[in-house]
């Protein structure tokens, strides 16, 4: 019990290191287009993902999970990119229910209502994710 509660804190140390990755890639890309909502949006969403799901990748099978068997590298990333990709994947779905369908509350600017739908949806992913990776990814 005590190495999984270690697990899921480096695990979530990660985590906050991605979201601040992920929400710097989609401001960046907002900022530079002036583009907060559609399906540029999404696909804003789904570009920061590419970047992060790599960065993530290592950082888990080396520190969190400890996974150093090196030949099973690309197994191990084919499954990381399927859990991480189902999550993100239905993530992207939520985010566009919430921009688009629901749309931003009157008075509330569209980019902090994107920012705000992208924050919401981080339990979705600490949960699903860290569960995929423990049991279908690095299992022992």
């Amino acid at each position: 019990m005590r190495q999984l509660i270690i697990s899921f804190g480096k695990y979530g140390a990660i985590g906050i290191l991605n979201v601040f990755l992920s929400l710097s890639i989609f401001n960046f890309l907002a900022w530079t287009t002036g583009i907060t909502a559609g399906w540029l949006a999404d696909v804003f969403v789904a570009a920061a993902f590419v970047v992060t799901v790599t960065h993530s990748f290592f950082w888990n099978k080396f520190w969190v999970f400890k996974s150093g068997n090196t030949a099973k590298a690309k197994s191990e990333y084919t499954k990381f990119f399927l859990v991480t990709g189902s999550t993100s994947g239905l993530n992207t779905i939520l985010f566009h229910i919430i921009v688009n369908t629901i749309g931003a509350p009157a008075g509330i600017n569209p980019t902090l209502w994107a920012n705000i739908a992208l924050l919401s949806l981080i339990p979705v992913s600490i949960l699903g994710n860290f569960a995929g990776y423990k049991f279908l990814v690095f299992k022992n």
